[in-house]
């Protein structure tokens, strides 16, 4: 398939599965059918990864080819993407609680979380240098966040870091006995399958949307909730040796079902069972 794309996290998947990618970027004011007259080939299929408002063509309605919108962080998104989301002729979310709620607006959304990239998979992870490590913002308004990296703390050797690199991400994790997740919204987040890919043993907060519907608590990563996280952290960091195979399988099961290539499979067929 010709498949013309605006994004990230689906293009080494659709590559690897031997279609022809042709990579368009787009500035305030791009007329889509202005941009796509100028792809010297037959079009199958245009998808567009959205997470703001600043790169989306006009005209969308207008397009003549299959549009494909995959909205990432939908939770945070869905006050603009709903409307819009209606021009799509296949939409797909990264949450899965964004499935409910867009249906009840009268759009039917598909789940695709995100997955893990080739480059995130470590299967020779070096020695540990970090008892727990957590990569995001930690800007003032992330309050929960900062309370709960401040309680963590006080009682173990914590590495926070922001704005790194996506290349630098998997060593980091790599060399991490815990890779710590919180999130803005409850779900599957992507810093789930890096950890995960890396090798690492995640810990992540109970009850995330859909979390369960692809990892068990135990066998492949871990979880904490706010009555226990002082005593899970402590029991993992105790005895780490016995959660080894823990993290293992996470990568495991992470590189057998959660590649780009698996997303990619999922989002085509569902496009062409819907064509």
């Amino acid at each position: 398939m010709n498949v013309v794309y605006q994004g990230f996290f689906l293009r080494e998947g659709l590559i690897r599965l031997g279609h022809n990618v042709i990579d368009l970027s787009f500035s305030d004011g791009d007329d889509i059918n202005d941009k796509l007259e100028c792809v010297e080939c037959r079009i199958d299929l245009v998808v567009l990864e959205l997470w703001t408002l600043k790169k989306i063509p006009i005209n969308l309605h207008k397009c003549k080819y299959t549009l494909v919108a995959y909205s990432i962080d939908s939770p945070l998104n869905e006050f603009w993407f709903c409307e819009m989301s209606r021009i799509f002729d296949h939409v797909f979310v990264d949450q899965k609680s964004s499935v409910r709620s867009l249906k009840q607006k009268g759009v039917q959304a598909r789940w695709l979380p995100l997955c893990a990239q080739t480059k995130d998979f470590r299967h020779a992870p070096p020695k540990k240098k970090y008892d727990i490590m957590f990569v995001g913002n930690t800007s003032g308004y992330r309050v929960k966040r900062n309370n709960l990296l401040g309680l963590l703390k006080k009682h173990f050797s914590v590495t926070v870091l922001q704005d790194i690199a996506a290349a630098e991400m998997s060593g980091l994790f790599s060399q991490s006995k815990i890779v710590l997740n919180e999130n803005f919204f409850s779900g599957l987040t992507l810093r789930i399958f890096q950890g995960l890919a890396a090798g690492s043993l995640v810990l992540t907060e109970e009850g995330g949307h859909g979390v369960d519907e692809y990892f068990k608590e135990g066998e492949h990563l871990d979880c904490y909730n706010p009555c226990n996280v002082i005593s899970v952290f402590s029991k993992v960091l105790a005895s780490y040796e016995e959660y080894s195979p823990v993290a293992m399988r996470g990568r495991e099961i992470c590189e057998k079902f959660h590649t780009t290539e698996a997303r990619d499979r999922a989002l085509l067929q569902h496009t062409q069972d819907k064509s």
